[in-house]
C-alpha cells in the first residue's frame, strides 16, 4: 500500500480526523459565502455554464449533492487520498449519507463551499486561474488546494479542513486500507482477572 496523499503530511492535517470539523461551517455568513453568491452571479454572466467535458453521472442514489457537487467532491477527493481511489472507496456517497442527516444549513454551506471551489471567477479573484477546479491537471489541483490550506483567509483554511477531514476519516475507517497501512484496530480491553476482550495486538493473550 502506497502512503496516501501528502495532504495529510501536514501539521493541520495531524489534528484528529472526525466529522466535528464539519460544525466549523455551521451557519457562517463569512466572507467567502458572499463572495461565493457573487462569484457565482459573474461567472455565469461573463463566462456562462459551459464546459470543457459533460459532467459524468453521479452515483447512484444520492440525497444531498448534484452531479456537479458530486463531480466536485470526487475531484477533491482523488487528491487527498491518492493513490487510493475514491470510487472504490464510495467517498461521495459516504459523504452525502452524512450530509444527508444533518440539518439544512450545514448541507447549504458545504454545498457552497464545493460550488466555491469549482467557481472559475473565484478562482481567477483568489488564485489568479480562469479555470475549474475540476478542469485542471491533476498537479494543478494539487496546487489550488495548496493555495486553500495556507490561505490568509480563516475560512478558506476551514473549508480545506472540512473537505480534508471528511476524506481521510472516511478513507481509513475502511478495513482493507486501515490494513494496508498496518494498523490493526484498538488494543484489546484487558479485564481484572488477566483476560482480553478484542484487539489484535501482539503480546495481549
Amino acid at each position: 500500500m502506497h502512503q496516501a496523499s501528502s495532504f495529510k503530511n501536514r501539521e493541520d492535517a495531524r489534528a484528529p480526523l472526525g466529522l466535528h470539523s464539519v460544525g466549523t461551517m455551521k451557519r457562517r455568513t463569512f466572507l467567502i459565502g458572499t463572495l461565493a453568491g457573487g462569484a457565482a452571479a459573474a461567472a455565469g454572466a461573463v463566462l456562462g455554464t459551459t464546459r470543457r467535458e459533460p459532467l459524468p453521472a453521479p452515483p447512484a442514489g444520492l440525497r444531498v449533492f448534484d452531479a456537479a457537487q458530486a463531480f466536485t467532491l470526487l475531484s477533491v477527493a482523488r487528491r487527498m487520498v491518492a493513490p487510493l481511489d475514491p470510487v472504490q472507496l464510495a467517498i461521495v456517497p459516504k459523504i452525502d449519507a452524512v450530509f444527508a442527516t444533518l440539518d439544512a444549513s450545514n448541507r447549504h454551506d458545504f454545498k457552497q463551499l464545493l460550488g466555491l471551489l469549482d467557481n472559475p471567477l473565484a478562482g481567477l479573484a483568489f488564485d489568479g486561474r480562469l479555470t475549474r477546479f475540476t478542469e485542471l491537471a491533476p498537479e494543478a489541483q494539487d496546487e489550488a488546494l495548496r493555495q486553500w490550506r495556507d490561505s490568509r483567509i480563516p475560512d478558506r483554511r476551514s473549508g480545506f479542513q472540512s473537505l480534508q477531514r471528511l476524506c481521510l476519516a472516511i478513507a481509513y475507517a475502511v478495513p482493507e486500507v486501515q490494513a494496508g497501512i498496518g494498523y490493526r484496530g484498538p488494543p484489546a480491553l484487558v479485564r481484572r482477572d488477566g483476560s482480553a476482550v478484542g484487539g489484535d495486538f501482539p503480546g495481549v493473550q
